[in-house]
C-alpha cells in the first residue's frame, strides 16, 4: 500500500465498487429474476447509494450484463496495423475478443455463473447481450478494411465470419458454468479454425 498513490488508490476503488455492483445484480437476478430484483436493492447489498450506482451504471440491465465491448482505443489501432500477422482472422477475433472481455467486468468465477444463468433464462437480456457484440463488430469492418486493404464488401464479408466465430464460441462457452474468459478465447479461436476447416473443404 506504501507505494501506491492517491490516483492508484482511487482506481482500485472504483474497480472493487464497480465489481461489487455486477457481481451483486448478477446474483440477485440470477436467485430471483430480473423484474424482481430493484436498483435499490442492489444499492443496498453493495453498500451504495442510488446515485452512485449510477454514475457506474446507465441501467439495471448494464448492471447484470455488463456494458459490453469498450470502442478499441486510437493507439490499439495503429498498434495493430503496425504489427505483421501470421494469422490475422485469428488476431483480428483476438483484439475484438479483447474489448468484448473488458466489458464483462471482473473475472470472477461467481459473476460468470450467475451472468450465465441468466442468459439461459432471460432471452431479452441475452439478445441485448449479442446485439452489444454485433455492434462492437461493426465497428470492426473499418479496422479490418485497413488490415487487409480490401474493399468495403470484402471487409464486412471477413466481419461477418468473424461474428459467426464469436456467436459460436459465446454458445458454447455460455454451456459451461465455470469456464473463465480464456475458455472463452479458446472457445472461438476453435469455431475459427472449424469454419476456416468447413471452407476449405466444402466451399
Amino acid at each position: 500500500m506504501a507505494g501506491m498513490t492517491h490516483e492508484n488508490l482511487r482506481d482500485k476503488k472504483r474497480r472493487e465498487t464497480q465489481a461489487a455492483i455486477y457481481c451483486s445484480a448478477a446474483q440477485l437476478v440470477a436467485a430471483r429474476g430480473f423484474d424482481a430484483v430493484t436498483v435499490d436493492e442492489i444499492c443496498a447489498q453493495v453498500g451504495i447509494s442510488k446515485r452512485t450506482f449510477f454514475n457506474y451504471c446507465d441501467s439495471k440491465e448494464q448492471a447484470v450484463i455488463g456494458p459490453g465491448p469498450r470502442p478499441l482505443s486510437a493507439e490499439e489501432r495503429a498498434a495493430f496495423l503496425a504489427t505483421p500477422h501470421s494469422n490475422l482472422l485469428a488476431d483480428l477475433l483476438e483484439l475484438h475478443l479483447s474489448t468484448v472481455i473488458d466489458g464483462m467486468g471482473a473475472d470472477e468465477d461467481a459473476l460468470r455463473r450467475h451472468r450465465k444463468q441468466i442468459m439461459h433464462r432471460n432471452h431479452d437480456l441475452a439478445a441485448q447481450r449479442n446485439a452489444q457484440m454485433m455492434t462492437a463488430l461493426g465497428a470492426l469492418t473499418e479496422l479490418v478494411r485497413e488490415a487487409l486493404g480490401c474493399e468495403e464488401e470484402q471487409a464486412e464479408a471477413t466481419t461477418a465470419l468473424l461474428s459467426t466465430c464469436l456467436y459460436v464460441g459465446h454458445h458454447r462457452w455460455l454451456q459451461r458454468p465455470h469456464a473463465n474468459y480464456t475458455a472463452l478465447r479458446e472457445e472461438c479461436a476453435r469455431a475459427l479454425e472449424q469454419l476456416s476447416e468447413a471452407v476449405k473443404e466444402y466451399a
